[in-house]
C-alpha cells in the first residue's frame, strides 16, 4: 500500500504542509534523507474556514515554508468544499443522519487535493505528518490518542498507495524533542496555526444558516420521549443528529435528569419540526446495520461470515478512541449487521465506523 520513509530512495515528494510543527518537522525529515520536497497548502477561502484568522494564517504559512527551504503552492478549494462536505452534510441533517463533515473533508477534499496537485507536478509521492502507519502494505493504528490512521481509512486505495507517513511511529514526545533541535528551536517556538480541520460551532451554523433549505430553518420544539416541549430550536441544522443538547433538566421526568449525563439529537420529525433527545446512555445499541462496507484487504470468504472484529466511530466533530469487540455478520456486497459484546452509545445513523483486527486496520462502514 504505503512505503515507510525510511527505505524509500530520494524522490521528489508532495507534502501537505501547514507550517504547524508536524508539517515542519515532516519537511525536515523528508530533507534529511534526500528527498526534494514540494509544501502544498490548502486554502479555504469563501468557506467557513475563511475567517481572519486564516488569512493571517496563509501569511504565516509562507514564512515557515520560506525558513525551512521548501517551494510552496497554494491552492484553494472552496468548489470542492460545497460538492463533497458542505452540500452531503445539509442532506445529511436533513434525512436525519449524522453528518461528516471533518470526516468528509479530510477524506474527499484535503488529501485528495494534495493527490491531485502531486498529479499536475508530476510527483508520485505523498507525504503529510498524520500519526499513523503504513507497514508492508497495511495501514496501522498508533497507540497514543492522537492516533489519525481511522482517518487515512476512508481515502481511495490509490491515494494509500502513495502515502509516506514520517512522524507515523514517533511519539508526541518525540516529536516535540525533534522540533526543538530544528533550527535551534525555531520550529517549536514558532506559532502554531489552526488545524486545517478545525471549526467552531458558530462559524459552521453561521455558514450554514445561508444556506439551509427552508425546512430546516423552521423552528420547533424539543422534546425526551414523550414529553412536552423542553426548549425551542431555531432550526435543525443547529442540532444535527448525535450534537449535544443543553436544556432545561428540571423539565425532564428522567432520573438521569440530575446528573451530569449528555443529551444527545437522535432524530427529528419533519411535519411537525420536532428535535427527539435521548441520554447518552439511551442511544447504547448492542446490533447495527452496516452500509457501504469497504475493505481496505481482501474481503474475507462467505465460507467464513461471521468475522470477529474491534470496531471504532467517527462522529460529529470527533474521533472515539475507545473500541469495542463484536461479530460483523457479512450479507451482500456491502452490507453486513455488526454485533457488539455489550451496548455502545452514539452508534447512531450516519456515524463512521473503522474495524481493526489489533492495530490492522481491515475495512470501513457507516451506521444505517
Amino acid at each position: 500500500m504505503g512505503t515507510e520513509v525510511a527505505n524509500a530512495p530520494p524522490a521528489r515528494v508532495l507534502l501537505g504542509f501547514t507550517g504547524g510543527t508536524r508539517s515542519s518537522v515532516t519537511a525536515v525529515l523528508l530533507k534529511t534523507q534526500g528527498h526534494e520536497v514540494l509544501g502544498a497548502f490548502i486554502d479555504y477561502a469563501n468557506t467557513p474556514w475563511d475567517s481572519h484568522c486564516r488569512r493571517d494564517l496563509r501569511k504565516d504559512v509562507e514564512g515557515r515554508a520560506q525558513a525551512l527551504g521548501v517551494p510552496l503552492v497554494i491552492v484553494t478549494v472552496a468548489s470542492l468544499f460545497e460538492a463533497l462536505v458542505a452540500d452531503p452534510a445539509l442532506h445529511d441533517i436533513l434525512n436525519g443522519r449524522m453528518p461528516q463533515t471533518c470526516l468528509n473533508c479530510h477524506s474527499r477534499v484535503l488529501i485528495p487535493a494534495l493527490a491531485k496537485i502531486a498529479d499536475d507536478h508530476g510527483i508520485s509521492s505523498l507525504a503529510t505528518g498524520h500519526r499513523a502507519s503504513l507497514h508492508r502494505g497495511e495501514l496501522l493504528r498508533g497507540s497514543g490518542t492522537e492516533d489519525q490512521a481511522d482517518w487515512l481509512a476512508f481515502l481511495p486505495r490509490k491515494i494509500l498507495e502513495r502515502l509516506q507517513l514520517p512522524l507515523g511511529t514517533f511519539s508526541s514526545q518525540q516529536i516535540e524533542r525533534l522540533a526543538k533541535e530544528i533550527e535551534g528551536g525555531e520550529v517549536a517556538a514558532s506559532s502554531s496555526p489552526r488545524n486545517t480541520c478545525e471549526l467552531s460551532g458558530s462559524e459552521w451554523l453561521s455558514w450554514t444558516n445561508t444556506r439551509t433549505p427552508t425546512e430546516m430553518s423552521a423552528s420547533g420544539p424539543i422534546c425526551h420521549r414523550g414529553s412536552t416541549s423542553l426548549a425551542e430550536h431555531r432550526g435543525i441544522f443547529e442540532f444535527p443528529v448525535g450534537s449535544t443538547i443543553r436544556v432545561d433538566r428540571g423539565l425532564i421526568q428522567d432520573p438521569r435528569a440530575i446528573t451530569s449525563e449528555l443529551l444527545v439529537a437522535v432524530s427529528h420529525e419533519k411535519a411537525s419540526h420536532t428535535l427527539k433527545i435521548l441520554f447518552e446512555s439511551e442511544t447504547a445499541r448492542e446490533e447495527v446495520i452496516v452500509e457501504r462496507l469497504n475493505w481496505l484487504e481482501p474481503r474475507p470468504s462467505r465460507a467464513s461470515p461471521a468475522l470477529e472484529v474491534e470496531v471504532s466511530t467517527t462522529g460529529l466533530h470527533s474521533h472515539s478512541r475507545v473500541s469495542s469487540r463484536g461479530k460483523l455478520l457479512l450479507h451482500l456486497e456491502g452490507r453486513a449487521t455488526l454485533v457488539l459484546r455489550a451496548p455502545r452509545p452514539r452508534l447512531l445513523t450516519g456515524a463512521a465506523l473503522v474495524f481493526h483486527e489489533g492495530n490492522r486496520i481491515i475495512a470501513t462502514g457507516w451506521v444505517g
